[in-house]
């Protein structure tokens, strides 16, 4: 068994990916409060803290061997990683969700659909020129810095500042889009469609639950990844 009790929310998931399945059952936050241990991130919520150590720990001896230990990865590693599975599949869903979404609103198909629509289109307004900001400006300076620092030279400060204030904005942006997704699964009754439901909300409701899953994790990746390591390395300089 692997030791987890001294260990972060976060550093479970980074290395032992499919954790972030059994958290987000639990609805633990492993991506915004990931820095606390695992006994102190749960404090009050009522969880049992041996069923969850339990559960991790299952999961950790099931995983498969295409799991990646994040830690490990380069900061362009990790830039790549976040570019294909992350912002190419969120932009890939814009679209196809809200065509999903508008349908339901005109079927009117659950009561609080108009409330679940414009929050998924105000999601995507936020999300869109939060990524194009990384992707443009602080992606290719952070590539660039680790680049400079493992040939042993000292990059030039960057166009938009400091990279510890542009990280702490992507940080609070962030936290606004985790506050979006904890609305939608309160909207969505955590993506169950009711009985009755249509086939066209059933697949609404699961697309939603995908579109949370992969964007918890890309959060995770940046903020608990690739912004550490972005941090300490800016610090050192």
């Amino acid at each position: 068994m692997i030791a987890l009790e001294n260990k972060t929310i976060a550093d479970i998931v980074s290395e032992h990916n499919t954790t972030a399945e059994i958290f987000d059952n639990y609805h633990v936050d492993y991506c915004t409060s990931g820095n606390l241990v695992l006994e102190e991130g749960i404090k009050g919520s009522g969880i049992s803290y041996d069923d969850l150590i339990s559960d991790l720990q299952l999961a950790i001896k099931k995983e498969p061997d295409s799991n990646i230990n994040f830690k490990e990865l380069s900061i362009p590693g990790l830039i790549e990683l976040i570019r294909t599975d992350h912002h190419e599949y969120l932009r890939g869903k814009i679209s196809e969700l809200t065509g999903l979404s508008l349908h339901m609103k005109r079927e009117k198909a659950i009561k609080k659909i108009d409330q679940i629509h414009d929050l998924l289109l105000s999601s995507f307004d936020h999300l869109a020129p939060h990524m194009l900001r990384e992707e443009k400006v602080l992606f290719p300076y952070l590539e660039y810095m680790e680049h400079m620092v493992a040939k042993g030279k000292k990059p030039k400060p960057p166009s938009f500042g400091k990279v510890k204030k542009s990280v702490a904005e992507m940080l609070d942006e962030h936290r606004d889009s985790t506050n979006m997704l904890e609305e939608l699964r309160e909207l969505t009754n955590n993506f169950i469609a009711p009985d009755n439901a249509s086939e066209d909300l059933v697949l609404f409701f699961n697309e939603l639950k995908l579109l949370d899953k992969n964007l918890r994790m890309h959060i995770h990746l940046e903020n608990n990844v690739l912004f550490m390591k972005a941090k300490a390395m800016a610090e050192e300089l």
